[in-house]
């Protein structure tokens, strides 16, 4: 792969992200208890109950830097991507304790396609340390080697250098959160079981933000279904996930071929579908075990 297809690879797919803010969260204190996974009692244990019935969003700041700064991390960030695939297609992003700008240079850039970090994460519920210094040295040996070299040394100079990552499922079958904390360690002392049990407080830390966010967050990514379509887009939508071809879709459901390249590209719009594949991966998430359509005549 030359240097103009590795940089297509990591940046040719551009996604301009959905940035909040902790300030942006309101709190229902009515229901703050129900949704906090702890009760107060432990320091970081107590984490998402302290986030979840704080005052203001004042205090709930000085809370989340308080927890970092205890457990030894310098940022967190926490993303929600919607997914094709293995296809980052658009994300939300807390921004509040990100290095400043690096929200929008990892989408910019579209680092997901070359974080192996976000490749593990979506797959890996349980945390797993990563070192930065130790990716850009292994860059050569990657699929994509100048794209990961770009990434991991834009990461070195934002101070991202070792820490602890995981991912969190979500109500939305296409969505997947990943928190990432970093700190200024090497990652063998995130392992160390004398570091003050790490691991352990970046699942704190991570599960204490995703519980005040969720909420909010989970409404700022787009939830695919069909039940708004019209009977022969839910059509042809299921032929694109049989693997029909614009010419078979046409004579199974008697229409003209331009007909079916039209409502091709209104689906793929809708889904922010790249290109037919993607849409094939849609149609399979969100019309699986549905019954199949009649063919269906278009006056």
């Amino acid at each position: 792969m030359n240097q103009n297809m590795e940089r297509d690879a990591a940046a040719g797919n551009a996604i301009t992200p959905t940035l909040f803010d902790i300030d942006d969260i309101v709190v229902d204190p009515e229901t703050a208890a129900s949704t906090a996974f702890a009760a107060p009692g432990a320091t970081l244990a107590s984490l998402p109950h302290e986030l979840a019935t704080a005052a203001d969003s004042a205090t709930r700041r000085a809370l989340m830097d308080a927890a970092l700064a205890r457990a030894g991390f310098d940022s967190l960030c926490y993303v929600r991507m919607l997914r094709i695939g293995e296809q980052v297609t658009q994300a939300a992003w807390l921004e509040s304790y990100s290095p400043t700008g690096w929200a929008s240079r990892y989408c910019r850039e579209n680092f997901f396609a070359v974080d192996p970090r976000m490749a593990t994460a979506c797959h890996v519920e349980w945390p797993f340390t990563w070192d930065m210094k130790r990716l850009a040295e292994a860059a050569a040996t990657t699929r994509n080697a100048a794209a990961t070299r770009r990434f991991a040394d834009a990461a070195l100079d934002a101070g991202l250098r070792s820490g602890v990552c995981l991912g969190i499922v979500t109500a939305n079958r296409f969505e997947r959160c990943v928190v990432a904390l970093s700190g200024a360690q090497p990652a063998d002392a995130w392992k160390d079981s004398n570091a003050g049990s790490a691991i352990g407080a970046a699942y704190a830390l991570a599960v204490g933000v995703h519980t005040l966010v969720d909420a909010y967050a989970s409404r700022l990514l787009p939830r695919y279904h069909a039940n708004d379509l019209s009977e022969i887009q839910r059509a042809v939508l299921r032929d694109i996930g049989h693997g029909k071809n614009d010419r078979e879709i046409a004579a199974a459901r008697k229409l003209a071929p331009r007909c079916v390249a039209q409502h091709v590209r209104e689906l793929q719009a809708r889904y922010h579908a790249r290109n037919r594949t993607q849409l094939a991966y849609v149609a399979g998430g969100i019309l699986n075990g549905q019954a199949s359509d009649a063919p269906t005549r278009q006056t």
